[in-house]
Protein backbone atom coordinates (compact mmCIF):
# COMPACT_ATOMS: atom_id res chain seq x y z
CA UNK A 1 0.00 0.00 0.00
CA UNK A 2 2.54 2.25 0.80
CA UNK A 3 4.62 1.72 -3.10
CA UNK A 4 0.77 2.88 -4.14
CA UNK A 5 0.21 5.85 -1.90
CA UNK A 6 3.85 7.10 -2.91
CA UNK A 7 3.15 6.79 -6.97
CA UNK A 8 -0.09 8.41 -6.49
CA UNK A 9 1.57 11.13 -4.52
CA UNK A 10 4.24 11.78 -7.49
CA UNK A 11 1.55 11.84 -9.84
CA UNK A 12 -0.18 14.44 -7.76
CA UNK A 13 2.64 16.60 -7.15
CA UNK A 14 3.42 16.53 -11.18
CA UNK A 15 0.06 16.95 -12.53
CA UNK A 16 -0.15 20.41 -9.79
CA UNK A 17 3.33 21.78 -11.09
CA UNK A 18 1.76 21.44 -14.67
CA UNK A 19 -1.56 23.49 -13.47
CA UNK A 20 1.07 26.19 -12.55
CA UNK A 21 3.85 26.43 -15.30
CA UNK A 22 0.52 26.30 -17.47
CA UNK A 23 -0.72 28.87 -15.73
CA UNK A 24 2.34 30.86 -15.44
CA UNK A 25 3.15 30.60 -19.49
CA UNK A 26 -0.33 32.48 -19.58
CA UNK A 27 1.10 35.47 -17.66
CA UNK A 28 4.20 35.41 -19.42
CA UNK A 29 4.93 32.94 -22.33
CA UNK A 30 8.30 31.32 -22.38
CA UNK A 31 9.50 27.82 -24.53
CA UNK A 32 11.24 26.69 -21.16
CA UNK A 33 7.68 26.79 -19.53
CA UNK A 34 6.19 24.85 -22.11
CA UNK A 35 8.77 22.41 -22.52
CA UNK A 36 8.95 21.77 -18.58
CA UNK A 37 5.36 21.45 -18.40
CA UNK A 38 5.47 18.69 -21.05
CA UNK A 39 8.03 16.74 -18.87
CA UNK A 40 6.40 17.35 -15.66
CA UNK A 41 3.39 15.85 -17.66
CA UNK A 42 4.36 12.79 -18.77
CA UNK A 43 6.63 12.00 -15.33
CA UNK A 44 2.85 12.02 -13.78
CA UNK A 45 1.27 9.94 -16.65
CA UNK A 46 4.30 7.21 -15.46
CA UNK A 47 3.49 7.94 -11.84
CA UNK A 48 -0.43 7.68 -12.10
CA UNK A 49 0.70 4.26 -14.45
CA UNK A 50 2.35 3.15 -11.68
CA UNK A 51 -0.14 3.71 -9.34
CA UNK A 52 -2.69 1.87 -10.80
CA UNK A 53 -0.30 -0.96 -11.31
CA UNK A 54 0.60 -1.10 -7.53
CA UNK A 55 -2.76 -0.35 -6.23
CA UNK A 56 -3.97 -3.70 -8.00
CA UNK A 57 -1.81 -6.22 -10.50
CA UNK A 58 -0.20 -4.94 -12.92
CA UNK A 59 -0.86 -5.35 -16.50
CA UNK A 60 1.06 -4.95 -20.10
CA UNK A 61 -0.62 -1.78 -20.44
CA UNK A 62 0.48 -0.04 -17.36
CA UNK A 63 3.59 -1.47 -17.93
CA UNK A 64 3.64 0.15 -21.48
CA UNK A 65 2.80 3.68 -20.51
CA UNK A 66 4.92 3.66 -17.17
CA UNK A 67 7.99 2.72 -18.86
CA UNK A 68 7.80 5.10 -21.76
CA UNK A 69 6.66 8.50 -19.36
CA UNK A 70 8.59 7.46 -16.67
CA UNK A 71 12.50 5.83 -17.89
CA UNK A 72 11.91 7.32 -21.42
CA UNK A 73 10.42 10.67 -22.14
CA UNK A 74 10.47 12.44 -18.63
CA UNK A 75 13.95 13.17 -18.03
CA UNK A 76 14.82 14.52 -21.51
CA UNK A 77 11.79 16.73 -21.73
CA UNK A 78 12.94 18.23 -18.37
CA UNK A 79 16.28 18.54 -18.95
CA UNK A 80 15.38 20.20 -22.70
CA UNK A 81 13.31 22.71 -20.61
CA UNK A 82 16.59 24.03 -19.04
CA UNK A 83 18.31 23.78 -21.99
CA UNK A 84 15.58 26.82 -23.31
CA UNK A 85 16.19 28.61 -20.01
CA UNK A 86 19.71 28.81 -20.59
CA UNK A 87 20.79 28.09 -23.92
CA UNK A 88 20.80 29.79 -27.68
CA UNK A 89 17.48 29.40 -28.87
CA UNK A 90 18.74 28.15 -32.33
CA UNK A 91 20.28 24.83 -30.72
CA UNK A 92 17.46 24.91 -28.33
CA UNK A 93 14.95 24.37 -31.36
CA UNK A 94 17.17 21.87 -32.65
CA UNK A 95 17.39 19.82 -30.45
CA UNK A 96 13.70 19.96 -29.62
CA UNK A 97 13.73 18.64 -33.37
CA UNK A 98 15.88 15.20 -32.67
CA UNK A 99 13.90 14.79 -29.16
CA UNK A 100 10.62 14.90 -31.33
CA UNK A 101 12.14 12.00 -33.65
CA UNK A 102 13.30 9.70 -30.43
CA UNK A 103 9.96 10.48 -28.91
CA UNK A 104 8.01 9.33 -32.07
CA UNK A 105 9.84 6.32 -32.24
CA UNK A 106 9.62 5.84 -28.49
CA UNK A 107 6.13 5.94 -28.21
CA UNK A 108 5.20 3.85 -31.32
CA UNK A 109 7.90 0.94 -30.01
CA UNK A 110 6.84 1.33 -26.47
CA UNK A 111 3.19 0.88 -27.33
CA UNK A 112 2.88 -1.37 -30.29
CA UNK A 113 6.16 -4.40 -29.46
CA UNK A 114 5.71 -7.15 -27.79
CA UNK A 115 6.82 -7.38 -24.79
CA UNK A 116 8.80 -10.02 -23.69
CA UNK A 117 11.74 -11.11 -21.34
CA UNK A 118 15.13 -9.57 -22.55
CA UNK A 119 18.86 -9.91 -22.31
CA UNK A 120 20.43 -8.25 -18.79
CA UNK A 121 23.18 -6.73 -21.18
CA UNK A 122 25.30 -7.82 -24.61
CA UNK A 123 25.34 -11.19 -25.13
CA UNK A 124 24.17 -12.59 -21.89
CA UNK A 125 21.13 -14.96 -22.07
CA UNK A 126 17.35 -12.71 -21.65
CA UNK A 127 15.77 -13.59 -18.03
CA UNK A 128 13.26 -16.56 -18.39
CA UNK A 129 9.74 -16.63 -16.48
CA UNK A 130 8.94 -19.51 -14.40
CA UNK A 131 8.53 -22.95 -15.87
CA UNK A 132 5.04 -22.22 -18.14
CA UNK A 133 4.23 -19.32 -16.59
CA UNK A 134 2.64 -16.26 -18.99
CA UNK A 135 3.40 -12.62 -19.10
CA UNK A 136 0.01 -11.73 -18.11
CA UNK A 137 0.28 -14.14 -15.11
CA UNK A 138 3.03 -13.18 -14.08
CA UNK A 139 2.02 -9.37 -14.57
CA UNK A 140 -0.99 -10.48 -12.20
CA UNK A 141 1.41 -11.91 -9.15
CA UNK A 142 4.59 -10.69 -9.24
CA UNK A 143 5.61 -8.39 -6.35
CA UNK A 144 6.04 -4.33 -7.06
CA UNK A 145 9.89 -4.69 -6.69
CA UNK A 146 10.07 -7.66 -9.11
CA UNK A 147 8.10 -4.93 -12.16
CA UNK A 148 10.06 -2.29 -11.18
CA UNK A 149 13.56 -4.05 -10.81
CA UNK A 150 15.85 -3.91 -13.50
CA UNK A 151 16.98 -7.26 -13.60
CA UNK A 152 13.65 -8.14 -15.66
CA UNK A 153 13.64 -5.81 -18.55
CA UNK A 154 10.72 -6.66 -20.77
CA UNK A 155 11.05 -3.26 -22.99
CA UNK A 156 12.38 -4.16 -26.94
CA UNK A 157 16.33 -3.98 -26.60
CA UNK A 158 16.51 -1.19 -29.28
CA UNK A 159 14.70 1.08 -26.40
CA UNK A 160 17.78 0.60 -24.16
CA UNK A 161 20.09 2.63 -26.24
CA UNK A 162 17.14 5.10 -26.52
CA UNK A 163 17.26 5.93 -22.96
CA UNK A 164 20.61 5.92 -22.89
CA UNK A 165 20.87 9.13 -25.02
CA UNK A 166 17.82 10.45 -23.89
CA UNK A 167 18.34 10.30 -20.27
CA UNK A 168 22.45 11.29 -20.88
CA UNK A 169 20.84 14.37 -22.66
CA UNK A 170 18.68 15.31 -19.88
CA UNK A 171 21.25 14.56 -17.04
CA UNK A 172 23.59 16.76 -19.06
CA UNK A 173 21.33 19.82 -19.33
CA UNK A 174 19.85 19.46 -15.85
CA UNK A 175 24.11 19.32 -14.39
CA UNK A 176 24.94 21.76 -16.48
CA UNK A 177 22.61 23.97 -16.37
CA UNK A 178 23.08 24.15 -12.59
CA UNK A 179 26.48 24.68 -12.95
CA UNK A 180 26.36 27.41 -15.75
CA UNK A 181 23.82 29.34 -13.50
CA UNK A 182 26.41 28.90 -10.14
CA UNK A 183 29.07 30.47 -12.15
CA UNK A 184 26.34 33.07 -13.42
CA UNK A 185 25.28 34.25 -9.73
CA UNK A 186 29.19 34.27 -8.44
CA UNK A 187 30.13 36.75 -11.33
CA UNK A 188 26.67 38.57 -11.27
CA UNK A 189 25.29 38.00 -7.84
CA UNK A 190 21.80 38.58 -9.65
CA UNK A 191 18.94 36.33 -9.51
CA UNK A 192 19.83 33.93 -6.87
CA UNK A 193 16.43 32.30 -7.12
CA UNK A 194 17.80 30.89 -10.66
CA UNK A 195 20.65 29.04 -8.58
CA UNK A 196 18.38 27.55 -6.05
CA UNK A 197 15.77 26.83 -8.76
CA UNK A 198 18.30 24.59 -10.49
CA UNK A 199 20.09 22.94 -7.12
CA UNK A 200 16.37 21.40 -6.88
CA UNK A 201 15.86 20.73 -10.22
CA UNK A 202 19.16 19.04 -10.52
CA UNK A 203 18.20 17.01 -7.27
CA UNK A 204 14.52 16.57 -8.36
CA UNK A 205 15.58 15.03 -12.27
CA UNK A 206 18.45 12.99 -11.02
CA UNK A 207 16.26 11.05 -7.90
CA UNK A 208 14.19 8.75 -10.32
CA UNK A 209 17.32 8.51 -12.93
CA UNK A 210 19.22 6.78 -9.33
CA UNK A 211 15.72 5.05 -8.47
CA UNK A 212 15.99 3.50 -12.08
CA UNK A 213 19.92 2.77 -12.10
CA UNK A 214 19.75 1.03 -8.67
CA UNK A 215 16.98 -1.52 -10.07
CA UNK A 216 19.33 -2.79 -12.46
CA UNK A 217 21.33 -3.66 -10.27
CA UNK A 218 18.47 -5.36 -8.11
CA UNK A 219 18.16 -2.62 -5.50
CA UNK A 220 14.18 -1.79 -6.24
CA UNK A 221 13.19 -0.97 -2.48
CA UNK A 222 14.43 2.60 -2.59
CA UNK A 223 12.35 2.83 -6.25
CA UNK A 224 8.89 4.28 -5.32
CA UNK A 225 10.43 6.61 -2.62
CA UNK A 226 12.78 8.14 -4.85
CA UNK A 227 10.76 9.06 -7.51
CA UNK A 228 8.39 10.69 -5.38
CA UNK A 229 11.59 12.55 -3.65
CA UNK A 230 12.14 13.80 -7.13
CA UNK A 231 8.53 15.52 -7.95
CA UNK A 232 8.68 17.04 -4.40
CA UNK A 233 12.29 18.87 -5.78
CA UNK A 234 11.52 19.35 -9.03
CA UNK A 235 7.75 21.19 -7.76
CA UNK A 236 10.23 22.81 -5.19
CA UNK A 237 12.44 23.97 -8.04
CA UNK A 238 10.09 25.79 -10.37
CA UNK A 239 7.85 27.23 -6.92
CA UNK A 240 11.84 29.24 -6.04
CA UNK A 241 12.22 30.40 -9.51
CA UNK A 242 11.52 33.84 -10.45
CA UNK A 243 11.97 32.57 -14.26
CA UNK A 244 9.14 30.62 -13.59
CA UNK A 245 6.96 32.00 -10.91
CA UNK A 246 6.92 36.20 -11.52
CA UNK A 247 3.41 36.19 -9.95
CA UNK A 248 1.71 34.36 -7.55
CA UNK A 249 -1.85 33.94 -8.50
CA UNK A 250 -4.40 31.56 -8.14
CA UNK A 251 -4.09 29.69 -11.29
CA UNK A 252 -6.02 30.80 -14.48
CA UNK A 253 -7.57 34.04 -12.38
CA UNK A 254 -6.76 37.13 -11.97
CA UNK A 255 -6.11 37.05 -7.84
CA UNK A 256 -2.58 37.92 -7.38
CA UNK A 257 -0.88 36.75 -4.33
CA UNK A 258 2.29 38.18 -4.84
CA UNK A 259 4.18 39.81 -7.80
CA UNK A 260 8.23 39.26 -7.74
CA UNK A 261 11.16 41.17 -9.65
CA UNK A 262 14.61 39.57 -9.92
CA UNK A 263 16.67 41.97 -7.65
CA UNK A 264 19.65 44.11 -9.12
CA UNK A 265 23.09 42.85 -8.92
CA UNK A 266 25.50 44.73 -6.01
CA UNK A 267 27.49 46.09 -9.60
CA UNK A 268 23.93 47.86 -10.52
CA UNK A 269 23.26 48.80 -7.42
CA UNK A 270 27.08 50.26 -7.26
CA UNK A 271 26.68 51.78 -10.44
CA UNK A 272 23.59 53.94 -9.27
CA UNK A 273 24.87 54.91 -6.20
Amino acid sequence: MLDATLSFLTALLCFVAVVFLVDQEMVKPRPYKVVWAIGLFVYGVGALAQFFGTAGHWNATEYRFWYLAGAILAAPYLGMGTFYLLGPRKWADRLMTFLGVFTAYAVVRMLTAPLAPQALGAGKAAWQLPHGETLAHWFATASNADIVNGTHPLAPGDIILVIIVLNTLGALALVGGAAWSAWKFYQTRQNPTRLYSMVLLVIGGLAPTMAGTLTKFGFSSAFFVLTFIGSVFLLAGYLVSIDVFTVFRIPFTDRVLLKRTIPESKMAQAKRA
